[in-house]
């Protein structure tokens, strides 16, 4: 049997885990931003590639308006818009479970997110850009004993 639980990933901001997060299935997405290689194919068929330097990704985070996390991100996007000096953020995610994780560099608040109020609670979405960020996706063979017993017994 498999399954996941978000719970035990964990997002962090700056050294500080990220909270008060909105409900769905895409409240954290990392993305690289551009292709790993580039590549032409010539008249003759053969391949010749290139290695890009670009290893930018994109954090999309989305938060409940009552995440303590936007506090945070606003302090950081105001800092970035009105000190004379580079205000940088990093990020790291690792689900504890499947042992995914993405590690950044230094990168930027891309935009302040939008305030949106009304009768219910509403999310607030962030994104952040990063000069590298390198992702690797767990092997679930190390996901725990347990878990191993029960896939092991065909579960």
């Amino acid at each position: 049997m498999k399954f996941f639980d978000f719970r035990k990933c964990h997002i962090f901001l700056n050294g500080v885990r990220a909270t008060g997060w909105a409900e769905g299935d895409d409240v954290f997405k990392c993305e690289r931003l551009a292709n790993s290689v580039e590549y032409v194919v010539g008249a003759d068929g053969k391949m010749a590639v290139s290695f890009n330097a670009n290893k930018a990704v994109k954090f999309t985070l989305k938060f409940l308006q009552t995440s303590p996390t936007n506090a945070l991100l606003s302090k950081v996007a105001i800092a970035q818009d009105n000190l004379d000096t580079f205000v940088p953020i990093m990020g790291a995610f690792q689900d504890g479970y499947r042992q995914d994780i993405a590690a950044t560099t230094v990168g930027v608040i891309e935009k302040q997110a939008d305030i949106t109020r009304g009768a219910k609670i509403n999310v607030t979405e962030w994104t952040l850009i990063f000069e590298r960020g390198d992702m690797m996706l767990g092997d679930p063979a190390f996901a725990g004993l347990l878990t191993a017993a029960a896939e092991a017994l065909g579960g």
